[in-house]
């Protein structure tokens, strides 16, 4: 949902004026006039009716109204939370991700981080140096984002899951599933799955290998000490199938990412942290983040509605 339509909207139903609400934005009458019934298109339903010359909101367009208020509040309070970090004084920030790529919702929080604060120094870190108890601890690494089974954390180590357990399976666009939505694990009997890497983090290889154990299926191994860019690259030439904890971002060509269904030990993509880290800022982080994505899943809900 756009946000400025949702500002032109209050506008107009605060003015009770089409007219008086493009005074009050400064823009052309007919360019807001436009643009709303687009908007009021896009919705589906009528949020105005007329009467005495003056725009009157429908039952409809006043419980959307409520809704507008909302979400301009919210979206102002997470400006004026990101703010903060245009006075912080951020030295560098050493993040270390295990997975294929950036989780989902940190790429736009490192963008909108980077653009309110471009002096920071953000390091980017691979699961092959530091596990999340040692990286952490060590004071090596700051924060820590990988994708874990519902299992404690290290002691000293707190965990902040910010997405849902969804379980897939990366198999060759040839494969007999390749077409499905979904695939039951236990439909996967006797075939044999690509581990992940060995590296200092072993939390995706935990997963991989607890749920192949608790499936009760046949399945053999493809172990390989490839590098966690390459080992994906195992999959269209036939070496094997690949659980993964998360979706694909960016699946490789000639393969295919499909919902795992049933699966015994789901895994949450978290986000790690010292709980008595004495780098204020790195907790300022971890705040700024969770009501980043406590907005996104606001935004996300809505359009569901």
């Amino acid at each position: 949902m756009d946000l400025e339509r949702v500002q032109e909207f209050v506008a107009i139903a605060q003015c009770r004026s089409i007219k008086k609400a493009a005074e009050t934005l400064q823009i052309v009458p007919a360019t807001l006039n436009t643009r709303f019934h687009a908007f009021e298109s896009s919705l589906g339903i009528t949020l105005f009716t007329k009467e005495h010359n003056r725009l009157v909101l429908t039952a409809e367009g006043s419980c959307f109204y409520k809704d507008a208020l909302k979400i301009l509040e919210e979206y102002q309070q997470l400006k004026q939370d990101l703010s903060y970090f245009e006075t912080s004084v951020f030295h560098s920030l050493r993040i270390a991700i295990t997975g294929h790529g950036l989780p989902f919702h940190l790429g736009p929080f490192l963008d909108t981080l980077n653009a309110k604060n471009p002096q920071i120094q953000i390091e980017l870190l691979d699961d092959s140096a530091y596990s999340i108890g040692d990286g952490l601890l060590s004071g090596q690494v700051d924060l820590y984002f990988a994708p874990a089974m519902n299992q404690p954390a290290p002691e000293g180590i707190a965990r902040y899951a910010f997405a849902p357990s969804q379980q897939y399976v990366i198999l060759p666009s040839r494969h007999r599933f390749s077409t499905r939505e979904s695939i039951s694990l236990k439909e996967l009997d006797g075939e044999r799955f690509v581990l992940y890497p060995k590296t200092k983090e072993t939390c995706i290889r935990d997963f991989q290998l607890a749920n192949l154990d608790a499936s009760n299926i046949r399945y053999t191994v493809y172990d390989t000490p490839s590098s966690v860019i390459f080992h994906q690259l195992f999959v269209p030439i036939g070496k094997g199938l690949i659980l993964s904890p998360a979706p694909m971002t960016d699946t490789l060509p000639n393969t295919v990412c499909i919902l795992l269904a049933d699966v015994p030990h789901p895994a949450s993509s978290s986000l790690f942290y010292r709980k008595d880290n004495n780098k204020p800022y790195i907790m300022q982080f971890v705040e700024y983040f969770k009501k980043f994505i406590a907005e996104a899943q606001n935004h996300e809900n809505r359009k569901t509605l």
